[in-house]
């Protein structure tokens, strides 16, 4: 069985022209919406779309799926349309979701799900896994999404990304001083990893920049004040990898995980983890 949000963004790329255009039409990441056209050729075990640098081009077979997508998409629009009304669905879910990609990727979904089931009402609470999880632990969250690099208890693995060092990318660390390193406040998984990999590798190191946004070690990275350990999906433009050298250790990778509270979902919470974990079903990233 296809997955209609697969089919969706399958519809989108086609008709927007490019997987680049489809990502905004969608408000998603270029790699998502690649991500999502993958997990679709998984499901049909073929291959839809023919791509090169410049170009994308249907398949024979990715037509024939085309046509059935988009009326799959239609009649689910129009089924939602005439019996959106009737969802027994209700109540309010919490929901707690880290920053940079998992929002972008996840705050779509959460949307689609909300318009399909008008009585449930969702609020959405961005921040560190960190400060999220405990929490979710004490119920006042629902459902958290977000990375960690060990293993939480009652986490179900969503997908796993190489964790980089990144920095501007017309520029280059002074390696002859001690390596400035852009971080998020205590604690941070990110954190812990690289600090424990330095002092491993025997890297001199001094804390730059501490922010407890994505947007705050980026932007730090981005003038050069510091290095800073983000996932692949977080880098942003003006920002490159740094390539692993003598002072500069390489990182685990990250994993994304979705944590229920500790006490009882509701049925409609258990409808909207299920939606998260089918849409990251095959989520891949490549460090290449």
């Amino acid at each position: 069985m296809f997955n209609s949000q697969l089919l969706r963004s399958l519809v989108h790329v086609v008709e927007a022209g490019s997987i680049t255009k489809a990502a905004e039409r969608l408000n998603l990441t270029q790699s998502a919406v690649s991500a999502q056209i993958q997990r679709l050729e998984e499901q049909a075990n073929f291959v839809i779309l023919e791509r090169t640098t410049r170009t994308q081009k249907l398949t024979v077979k990715g037509e024939l799926l085309l046509g059935y997508a988009k009326q799959i998409v239609a009649l689910h629009e129009q089924a939602m349309l005439r019996l959106g009304s009737s969802d027994d669905l209700s109540g309010c879910i919490k929901l707690g979701c880290s920053e940079g990609f998992v929002a972008n990727w996840l705050l779509p979904i959460v949307s689609s799900f909300n318009s399909e089931h008008p009585d449930v009402t969702i609020q959405v609470q961005l921040g560190l896994t960190t400060d999220l999880l405990p929490e979710a632990q004490e119920g006042g969250i629902d459902i958290v999404v977000g990375p960690t690099c060990k293993r939480i208890e009652g986490a179900e693995h969503l997908w796993s990304e190489p964790l980089i060092w990144a920095f501007a990318s017309q520029r280059e660390p002074d390696w002859s001083k001690p390596l400035p390193i852009a971080v998020f406040p205590e604690p941070c998984p990110y954190r812990e990893v690289a600090i424990a990999s330095l002092d491993k590798r025997g890297t001199n190191w001094q804390l730059s920049c501490t922010s407890p946004s994505l947007a705050g070690v980026q932007s730090a990275a981005l003038a050069g004040l510091g290095v800073t350990p983000l996932t692949l999906s977080s880098l942003t433009k003006g920002l490159a990898p740094l390539p692993q050298n003598s002072l500069l250790p390489s990182l685990p990778e990250a994993h994304f995980a979705i944590v229920p509270s500790s006490r009882n979902l509701s049925r409609s919470a258990r409808a909207l983890v299920k939606i998260i974990r089918d849409s990251a079903y095959g989520l891949k990233f490549n460090s290449q």
